[in-house]
């Protein structure tokens, strides 16, 4: 939604087809990092999301035997020098609030692309939802991760792989009186064995 949001200050008509069924989704990642909130200055939303967040410039890792390392992006250049944990289904709305700003775009809800061929000038895409729909374009941004259809749709070679391990994401309320820490659990072999100690 961001990357189709770029393009609206410049006059160019953008249309998102989204697969999900609307803005309210689970949170798949910890949070913005800091070149992310860079694109989200460019469109006058980072101060918004910063203020809805909490910063987080300093992890540590801890395991069975102890600290296993530190990571602290207080030290990275830039003006933003930490991760903006905030829950996904947030962004989201923000984004959406935003998009209803210009009218050239739009957004269409539980929709997935199912077919497109392209040529020198432009690209056709078939949609499904509703009812299907043919769209002709001249460009064409794909964001549906790594797992998405499009590369294959176009013949691209993805050269990923599996990290062997797995992580369990959610988003709850902190309602402890902690200051100026948050750890979140993981549950390994049916006890809680690891445990990110995330410093804010």
């Amino acid at each position: 939604m961001a990357a189709g949001q770029s393009a609206c200050p410049t006059g160019r008509s953008v249309r998102i087809f989204e697969k999900s069924e609307g803005h309210v989704r689970p949170s798949l990642a910890i949070g913005i990092t800091p070149p992310s909130l860079e694109i989200l200055r460019t469109l006058g939303l980072d101060v918004e999301l910063i203020q809805q967040g909490v910063f987080i410039d300093r992890v540590m890792v801890h395991g069975q035997t102890g600290l296993l390392g530190v990571c602290d992006f207080s030290k990275l250049e830039g003006a933003y020098r930490f991760v903006l944990s905030i829950p996904q289904h947030v962004v989201m709305k923000v984004l959406h609030q935003n998009l209803l700003k210009y009218p050239g775009a739009s957004i269409s809800y539980g929709t997935e692309v199912k077919a497109l061929t392209q040529d020198a000038s432009q690209v056709t895409v078939t949609v499904s939802g509703a009812q299907d729909d043919v769209v002709t374009c001249r460009h064409m941004v794909a964001c549906d991760g790594s797992r998405g259809r499009i590369r294959e749709m176009l013949h691209i070679r993805s050269h990923g792989g599996s990290y062997g391990c797995h992580f369990i994401m959610a988003d709850i309320p902190d309602t402890r009186a902690w200051t100026g820490r948050r750890t979140c659990f993981s549950p390994q072999m049916a006890r809680w064995s690891r445990f990110l100690s995330l410093e804010t």
